[in-house]
């Protein structure tokens, strides 16, 4: 009597499974590494004083990706270029693109910056954009949600006595109010158009 002996797996039957082990092994430390190398700010909604009264950012986003910019409107050059380049990303978009997109520009300066001067600061740029502002508390909270930094110091060359250092990056944040990526203030328009139309 034969007893039965087990059939041997053909070449092509083991390379499946050795590249079916390898998949899982591979996206399982892929998912480790993502979860450990990113601790970073996951954003978040927010309420903030607005030119209306105070706003939440998913009212403001109504189901819709957005671009967030920290900055002040006495800032005499990166703001003005920042804001002018995202106009320019947008334009470069098409228009039912740039609709589907919202634009929130956030004061760090709450001496200065009251929410009617930030609203018609962002404006000026791009129209349809938000600005917001409130105390020092609540801009920090925020400002912390999202992993921006700024500083106020004493500036005895200004005429307003101090100035203002901040983070020059744009914020991109999906429709559940979560950060997807900081981009760069230095990046090429037409690449800031690309990262733009990637939250669509």
């Amino acid at each position: 009597m034969n007893s039965a002996r087990p059939q041997k797996l053909s070449t092509r039957a083991r390379l499946g499974i050795g590249l079916t082990v390898f998949a899982v092994a591979l996206a399982a430390t892929l998912w480790q590494i993502d979860r450990q190398l990113y601790q970073g700010p996951r954003g978040g909604d927010f309420t903030l004083e607005s030119k209306t009264g105070k706003r939440r950012l998913s009212d403001i986003q109504d189901g819709r990706p957005a671009v967030l910019y920290f900055g002040f409107t006495s800032c005499p050059d990166v703001c003005p270029m920042s804001l002018h380049k995202l106009a320019q990303a947008l334009k470069l978009l098409s228009l039912e693109e740039r609709e589907k997109i919202s634009v929130v520009f956030v004061s760090v300066d709450h001496q200065r910056d009251t929410a009617s001067k930030t609203q018609t600061y962002v404006e000026a740029f791009i129209p349809g954009g938000v600005g917001l502002t409130g105390s020092k508390a609540e801009i920090d909270a925020v400002v912390n949600q999202y992993g921006a930094t700024y500083v106020i110091e004493p500036d005895a060359k200004s005429a307003l006595g101090y100035g203002v250092q901040h983070t020059t990056s744009f914020f991109l944040v999906n429709r559940s109010h979560r950060l997807v990526t900081r981009v760069p203030e230095q990046m090429k328009v037409e690449d800031l158009a690309m990262s733009l139309k990637s939250l669509l």
